[in-house]
């Protein structure tokens, strides 16, 4: 069976171009309270960036609250945070065990816990629930379960998933 891909997830920041940056012939400017959504999303990417050691993820609520996990000082992260921004009351802070950079390197471990990736579905960081998502195929979940649950029973959760279609 052929190397799986992780699970997507947004936690640093990739350089595209965005809606902010283009504007057709024609085209109307953005009006100030876009710019300014899109002006404090840029600020919040700096800061996070800034704070690898910490930076737990990130992800939305309610469709527009953004909440930030940090493993430590919730308060000082939601101060300064908030410091940069134009729409402060836009964010929440909380605090989680892990790092992305710790769940991230569980998810490079996990095929060296099983030693096979037979019934492995896809494996990667789940950011809001602050674990390594594991998808197992059904025949496997229990095997699968049962070895990641010895030796990372509080930072690994299994599912079922299903078997990604192959490509001819």
């Amino acid at each position: 069976m052929g190397a799986q891909l992780p699970l997507a997830t947004r936690a640093y920041t990739w350089h595209a171009v965005q809606v902010k940056d283009v504007e057709p012939n024609g085209a109307s400017r953005l009006s100030d309270a876009a710019r300014r959504w899109f002006d404090d999303r840029d600020r919040i990417d700096r800061y996070c960036e800034s704070k690898p050691e910490t930076y737990a993820g990130r992800w939305t609520e309610g469709g527009t609250s953004l909440v930030l996990a940090f493993t430590d000082d919730v308060e000082t992260h939601l101060d300064e945070i908030r410091d940069l921004l134009n729409e402060p009351d836009q964010v929440r802070v909380v605090q989680v065990r892990y790092s992305y950079r710790d769940l991230m390197a569980l998810r490079d471990r996990v095929l060296s816990i099983l030693g096979t990736t037979d019934g492995l579905v896809t494996w990667g960081p789940d950011v809001k629930g602050n674990c390594v998502l594991v998808r197992a195929v059904p025949d496997h979940l229990d095997e699968v379960r049962r070895t990641l649950m010895a030796t990372n029973p509080d930072d690994v959760r299994v599912e079922v998933g299903e078997r990604p279609i192959k490509r001819t």
